[in-house]
């Protein structure tokens, strides 16, 4: 049995087609869009703008800092495709805005079956709380052991540790990376331009 979609989906995003498999994420165009397969639902969002993508850099900044110092080179990327497909959450294949990969990538091959250690998802105008909260479940009931939901607007982030416990975060709070990544140690504040 194929699971739900997502309660919610926040305006702006689009929904493609239902029943979708990887080949139809896999053939969508390469456009202007950003495309993604959640619970055998295809979805199209709209590209980040610019303030998005400056706090993406200062996350990656930050955590390519500490992964190089730790051995783990190349293992920050961004909107990789991660294939988390199963029969509790169907077809499924996603890409958080950055993550930090359980290995380096050495291939351009298909979408990774290896849960990543972080998943972090930057709010944009068109994402809703709920809709992002949900995401945020999918990741952790998927395999991935950390999760940062981060908040433009209010300058804040959610991090997530199971899919029923997050706690938020203010500009003055220190961002860790727990027992996932241990002596990860990021100012809040220093996430946000």
């Amino acid at each position: 049995m194929v699971a739900q979609p997502l309660a919610i989906v926040a305006s702006g995003i689009e929904i493609i087609r239902l029943n979708a498999t990887i080949q139809d994420l896999e053939n969508t165009p390469n456009d202007a869009y950003r495309y993604e397969l959640l619970k055998g639902v295809l979805f199209r969002m709209p590209s980040p703008k610019e303030h998005h993508g400056a706090i993406c850099v200062l996350i990656s900044t930050e955590l390519a800092i500490y992964c190089k110092s730790h051995g783990m080179r190349g293992q920050v990327v961004d909107n990789a495709g991660y294939d988390f497909s199963s029969p509790t959450l169907g077809a499924t294949v996603l890409g958080p805005d950055v993550a930090v990969s359980a290995s380096p990538a050495k291939s351009y091959g298909p979408y990774s079956k290896i849960p990543p250690l972080l998943a972090v998802e930057v709010a944009s105008p068109s994402d809703s709380h709920l809709y992002l909260t949900d995401k945020a479940q999918l990741y952790l009931t998927a395999g991935v052991p950390l999760v940062w939901i981060v908040w433009p607007d209010t300058q804040t982030v959610d991090v997530w540790t199971t899919p029923t416990t997050f706690v938020t975060l203010t500009p003055q709070d220190t961002l860790n990376g727990g027992t996932v990544l241990p002596g990860l140690a990021i100012l809040v504040a220093d996430i946000f331009p």
